[in-house]
């Protein structure tokens, strides 16, 4: 949440999303809006993003696109901790059956990029961090993540159907 007193020109910010900090009624505090119907809230460093799994199987594009067409992209594994909260998130999901979800990437000039161009983190595909397994195929050049109790990075051509994961910030809009 953030807080502004007008009076005397400040700002306050504060990870405390139910605003019950400020209790002065000199502050307007302003709280970002509960994660969308069907999302789930989830904790991620001093923010909160919500996620949205989609059975109904989708290509790559259409997934990316689906989840735009609500705010949000393809989830985004750009640390450990993404990739441990979208493991706590699918368990479930899979209930002991191994699932393939899209997402966020793709495989450009020897490397990967995530939507916005920027490359994944040089740790993506060690260790515990999605580890990936690659095919020599062209073709499969988007990931998805694959597993049941625990999820590994594969590739995979986009014309392919399979769920998704969608995921957005929890935004101030004033």
């Amino acid at each position: 949440m953030f807080s502004v007193n007008k009076n005397q020109r400040k700002c306050l910010c504060c990870p405390d999303l139910t605003g019950s900090d400020i209790t002065d009624p000199e502050w307007e505090s302003f709280i970002p809006p509960a994660c969308a119907t069907g999302y789930a809230t989830y904790n991620y460093t001093d923010i909160q993003i919500c996620l949205k799994y989609v059975s109904v199987p989708a290509s790559y594009p259409e997934a990316a696109e689906l989840c735009e067409a609500e705010g949000g992209d393809l989830i985004r594994l750009d640390s450990q901790l993404k990739h441990d909260i979208m493991t706590d998130y699918l368990v479930p999901i899979a209930n002991g059956s191994t699932i393939d979800v899209w997402i966020q990437g793709e495989k450009y000039a020897g490397g990967y990029i995530f939507h916005d161009g920027s490359p994944f983190p040089t740790d993506f595909g060690t260790g515990t961090f999605c580890p990936v397994e690659l095919n020599s195929d062209p073709n499969e050049i988007r990931f998805r993540a694959h597993g049941s109790t625990t999820f590994k990075c594969w590739d995979r051509a986009q014309h392919h159907l399979y769920s998704y994961l969608c995921e957005y910030y929890r935004r101030f809009t004033i």
